[in-house]
C-alpha cells in the first residue's frame, strides 16, 4: 500500500509515503525511494526521508544491486554525513579510495564529528592529508607561475579557489584526525574570507 502512494498524483501524499516507509525501514522500498532522485524537485524530499532510515539505512543497502547504489553515491554520502551511527561511518571510510568523491566523503565524516569510529582509517586519512597538502603547495607555486596574458586573472581566480579547497579539506581531516575543537575554529575564520580574519587563522594554527 505505501509503495502504491509514492506514485500518487498528490505531492503531499508522495511525501507522507517516502517519510512512512523510512520511519519504518522498509527495505524493499529503497530501490523507489531512490528512483525519486531523478525526478526533478523531489530530491529534498528522498533525502529527509532517507535521513528519518538512520544509520539502518546503509546497513540495508548492501541487499541492493551495487548498480543502485553507484548510481545515487553522491547523494546517499550526503545522507550519511547526517546520520549517526557505524554502518554510516563504514559506508563513508569504505570510499575512501574512491578519489573523485574525496572531498565529499571528508565533508561528510567531518560533519558526523566521529573521531572514536575512524581511527582504524587514521593512515589513510594521513594519506589524503600529505596528498591535499601537497597538491596545495603545488598550485601555489602554478598561482605564482602564471604569466601576464589576457585570461591571466580568470586562470589564476580558478587555482586560487582550487588553493582553498585543498586548504579546507585538510584542515578537515586534520580536525578527523587531532584536535576538532581548535582547528574548526581556523575553517570557521577562513570562511569570512577577510584578511584579518585570515591573520587570526594563521595565529591560532601556529598556536
Amino acid at each position: 500500500a505505501i509503495l502504491e502512494l509514492m506514485t500518487d498524483s498528490d505531492p503531499v501524499v508522495r511525501r507522507n509515503a517516502i517519510a512512512t516507509a523510512c520511519k519504518l525501514k522498509i527495505e524493499d522500498s529503497l530501490p523507489h525511494i531512490l528512483s525519486f532522485f531523478d525526478t526533478p524537485g523531489e530530491k529534498n524530499m528522498v533525502l529527509k526521508g532517507l535521513i528519518q532510515y538512520g544509520d539502518a539505512l546503509f546497513k540495508d543497502l548492501k541487499n541492493l544491486p551495487v548498480a543502485v547504489v553507484e548510481k545515487h553515491i553522491s547523494h546517499l554520502i550526503k545522507v550519511a554525513g547526517k546520520t549517526k551511527g557505524p554502518e554510516s561511518t563504514q559506508f563513508l571510510l569504505g570510499r575512501l579510495t574512491d578519489f573523485s568523491l574525496n572531498e565529499s566523503i571528508i565533508h561528510a565524516l567531518w560533519s558526523k564529528d566521529c573521531q572514536n569510529e575512524i581511527r582504524s582509517a587514521g593512515r589513510q586519512l594521513e594519506d589524503l592529508l600529505n596528498f591535499y597538502l601537497k597538491s596545495g603547495t603545488e598550485k601555489i607555486r602554478d598561482y605564482d607561475a602564471v604569466p601576464l596574458f589576457t585570461d591571466c586573472e580568470l586562470i589564476k581566480s580558478c587555482l586560487k579557489s582550487e588553493i582553498k579547497n585543498d586548504l579546507e579539506t585538510s584542515l578537515k581531516i586534520c580536525s578527523l584526525l587531532y584536535q576538532r575543537k581548535e582547528i574548526n575554529r581556523v575553517l570557521e575564520l577562513i570562511m569570512y574570507n577577510e584578511k584579518q580574519k585570515i591573520f587570526n587563522a594563521m595565529e591560532v594554527l601556529e598556536m
